[in-house]
């Protein structure tokens, strides 16, 4: 290692002063004839430490600033997402640059909030058919022209509980199948009739019994069934501006929000099967409409922007696996 000038002991330091004063005076002697003499001026042989350390340390500091040229926008750190806010900027970023964007449109993109309008109103029309909370799926048929017809089957569910659903949807007229599900839901919610009753029998119900508690239970029934068309409702949805992928007739449509944990759930369990299974064959068409809520995820906006401008890119389902780190 190369002692750097700070690290001259004065002993040192006074030599090599001493040295360069002689070797001037040789030099200036040098021009003048010269008188015999019995002087003699001895050299010693120092090392040469402060300058080699400087011109190490210069081509160190040159190297890091050449090799980092093109990573000082966004890339001084490669960014893990399992070990920080997965949904954080950094992490964007990583992601931008893990499914292959220009990440310098990417970068202006989010600087200049260029989507921002479109989230805006997707918001707005969430908001208008009353979407309260994600994810909120539809299964209707589709009408040729950005608009589905069907009606809400839910929140998260299983595969198998959705198949049962579009497995109804067989040629007849989407008004018979969406009737045939109202009464089945009917049928299903005769099964709460115990875990109502439970609960009315209990001292945080009102410790209800005998016929006190039948009527009661029977009341709570008839109210739930009396407003499932209005939970489970018949409706036409413009699904426009949302991200598409298939061709089938029949049409699911997820109102979903980016840092929704069950969201994610859904994007890591259930839609790879439905992917497989329905949109690659050609049975149905799957429409992802964004519905971000703030006041649930403070920064949920910002990813929605992410995914937007990764859309721009022709990489929407690219960043839509990873934001919902689907493998």
């Amino acid at each position: 290692m190369f002692p750097t000038e700070a690290s001259l002991s004065g002993a040192e330091s006074s030599k090599l002063n001493l040295l360069f004063i002689k070797m001037k005076k040789k030099k200036a002697k040098s021009s003048l004839p010269q008188k015999k003499s019995q002087e003699k001026i001895i050299f010693q042989f120092q090392p040469f430490l402060i300058p080699i350390s400087i011109l190490i340390s210069s081509l160190i500091i040159s190297i890091v600033i050449i090799s980092g040229m093109n990573r000082l926008k966004w890339e001084l750190v490669t960014f893990n997402c399992q070990s920080t806010d997965p949904y954080s900027l950094d992490c964007l970023k990583s992601g931008a640059k893990t499914i292959g964007l220009n990440l310098d449109d990417f970068i202006t993109c989010m600087n200049q909030g260029k989507f921002n309008d479109v989230i805006e109103s997707d918001i707005s029309y969430s908001n208008s058919i009353n979407i309260t909370g994600t994810p909120a799926l539809f299964l209707g048929v589709d009408q040729n022209n950005g608009i589905m017809r069907g009606f809400y089957i839910g929140g998260y569910m299983t595969y198998d509980a959705f198949i049962k659903i579009f497995e109804k949807f067989d040629g007849r007229p989407i008004e018979e199948i969406y009737n045939e599900f109202v009464e089945n839901k009917k049928v299903e919610y005769d099964s709460y009739k115990q875990a109502i009753a439970d609960y009315y029998a209990s001292k945080e119900g009102g410790g209800l019994t005998g016929n006190d508690l039948n009527n009661k239970v029977e009341e709570e029934l008839k109210l739930m069934k009396d407003q499932i068309h209005d939970q489970y409702r018949f409706i036409e949805i413009t699904y426009k501006g949302g991200y598409v992928i298939g061709n089938g007739d029949i049409v699911l449509v997820e109102f979903s929000d980016f840092q929704c944990p069950y969201c994610k759930k859904l994007a890591q369990e259930v839609m790879p099967k439905i992917k497989t299974n329905l949109i690659d064959n050609g049975k149905l068409k799957f429409v992802y409409k964004d519905n971000p809520i703030p006041s649930l995820h403070p920064t949920t906006k910002q990813t929605s922007l992410a995914v937007r401008c990764a859309e721009s890119q022709g990489k929407v389902w690219e960043m839509y696996d990873f934001v919902f780190e689907v493998k």
